[in-house]
């Protein structure tokens, strides 16, 4: 009978890989929340302060869901106008629009400490959809130590305590990447939906994460190359995967056909800083990889 007992309770006690990437997931988390009010109540990095945070509260006090900005895309400034509507009450989609701008003009430590504890969540999330590919296209233990360098990078740490698009572009970029290992494994509907799908929230919320066509791309080809009799199924995929991708992106990003002309300026701006005066860090002359993104 004890035995019985025994074995019954090690039966429910969770797989070792399962108790792993918790811990994993964990950590992240730890380290992206860790400091996470750092200067504030000053916001030194001038994205943070005068972009996607304002933006968000912006849309409790206009009649329209125009940023009229594009330098930077808006994704991630929705997500936040609806997370300030659950976090500071009232619920989303319109929210307490009083209490928010009383936390904003009253509290901003609060506003942004909500902002960046987005960020650092889904950047935690990112964690893990690295983890599902290298699962996918290896092992878990490859997944988990792909998973682990992530989590403890020092730049998609740094960002995970700032209120910007880049570490919140992980998550979809990543999911997408996982997306598409499943169509060079696997080849279902379902993997083209979500590679695209993906790729679509990802370049709505950074354009520069758009870069991540390029894993969908070669997984297709090597389909080609693989399946050379399949080519109409392989056709079918990479329209519908495509077609994902775009509706993803406008579902995202609204604006970029309603007010287009906005759209593209703001699309040409970001590209004629990036090509013609650098960035902070870069030299005046950038590659061609830098010349879309911010």
């Amino acid at each position: 009978m004890p035995r019985a007992i025994g074995r019954a309770r090690r039966a429910q006690r969770p797989p070792g890989w399962t108790l792993a990437v918790a811990g994993l997931l964990l950590g992240a988390l730890a380290l992206r929340l860790w400091g996470i009010k750092q200067g504030l109540p000053y916001v030194y990095n001038v994205d943070e302060a005068s972009n996607f945070v304002p933006t968000a509260v912006s849309y409790y006090f206009t009649d329209s869901w125009n940023p009229h900005y594009f330098v930077n895309p808006p994704a991630y400034s929705y997500l936040l106008h609806a997370v300030f509507a659950t976090w500071f009450g009232g619920g989303w989609p319109f929210g307490a629009k009083h209490e928010v701008a009383r936390a904003y003009a009253t509290d901003p430590t609060a506003t942004f400490v909500a902002a960046r504890a987005t960020a650092a969540v889904l950047g935690t999330a990112a964690v893990g959809f690295i983890y599902l590919t290298g699962a996918r296209l290896y092992d878990r233990r490859v997944g988990l130590i792909a998973g682990g360098v992530l989590a403890v990078s020092f730049l998609p740490v740094f960002y995970s305590h700032l209120a910007l698009n880049d570490v919140p572009a992980l998550l979809p970029l990543t999911v997408s990447v996982w997306g598409s290992a499943g169509v060079l494994l696997y080849g279902r509907r379902r993997d083209y939906l979500v590679a695209g799908a993906a790729l679509g929230v990802a370049a709505a919320t950074k354009y520069t994460a758009g870069i991540v066509v390029l894993p969908l791309v070669v997984a297709i080809a090597a389909r080609a190359v693989r399946e050379p009799g399949n080519h109409r199924a392989l056709v079918r995929g990479a329209v519908l995967a495509g077609a994902a991708s775009a509706v993803a992106f406008v579902l995202s990003n609204p604006h970029a056909l309603l007010s287009f002309h906005e759209f593209w300026s703001g699309v040409r701006k970001q590209q004629e800083t990036a090509s013609g005066f650098g960035k902070l860090g870069s030299t005046t002359s950038p590659g061609s990889a830098t010349t879309c993104g911010h």
